[in-house]
């Protein structure tokens, strides 16, 4: 019985098996990709983006888990579909992006734009994003200070957050800035 299992297991296409609803079987085929090779890795990631736009929560949650996964091989994919049409699949975009961590840091420019998409939570995940990929320069200084006007209460706090976290004189002075324009906006952290 086990077998026969494995042999139909493997005549399922390996990005199947990533989106699998059984633990196990996408457990083995995240496990795998750990040894594949890079290019074998990027034949994997258009079909999972994809995934992005199902209205399936849990079967998003597990192409999202994948593209984590194959990391820096997926960056290129991800950065792009920052641009699509559907603000879920762009904030699924930019959340996998921002687990992928630093090893996403050619998508910066990507993310930078995204802090002023039209969706407020995109807006502030992006926020989050630039913090966690470690895109902490001049311009992404200037475009957290720039969200510290945002219309969204929640992506303010997020690039006030941020900023604070990152600590630096420039980003000390864009939260100076911020309270010089609106003075009910405070810093928990003095600025120097």
């Amino acid at each position: 019985m086990t077998v026969l299992f494995l042999i139909g297991c493997s005549r399922i296409p390996f990005s199947d098996r990533l989106l699998s609803p059984d633990p196990a079987v996408q457990g083995k085929a995240l496990k795998k990709l750990g040894t594949m090779a890079s290019a074998k890795k990027a034949t994997l990631v258009p079909p999972l983006i994809n995934a992005l736009a199902s209205n399936d929560n849990d079967l998003v949650s597990r192409a999202e888990e994948a593209l984590v996964t194959i990391g820096p091989e997926a960056v290129s994919n991800l950065a792009q579909t920052l641009q699509n049409s559907d603000p879920f699949v762009r904030l699924k975009a930019t959340e996998s992006l921002s687990r992928i961590g630093p090893a996403a840091y050619t998508a910066v420019p990507e993310i930078i734009r995204a802090v002023q998409d039209t969706h407020p939570l995109v807006r502030e995940e992006a926020v989050f994003a630039l913090e966690k990929i470690g895109a902490t320069g001049s311009e992404a200084i200037m475009v957290l200070g720039k969200a510290l006007e945002d219309q969204s209460e929640d992506v303010r706090a997020a690039a006030k957050e941020v900023l604070e976290r990152i600590g630096t004189d420039e980003a000390k002075q864009a939260l100076k800035k911020a309270i010089k324009k609106k003075p009910t906006f405070k810093s928990t952290k003095k600025a120097a």
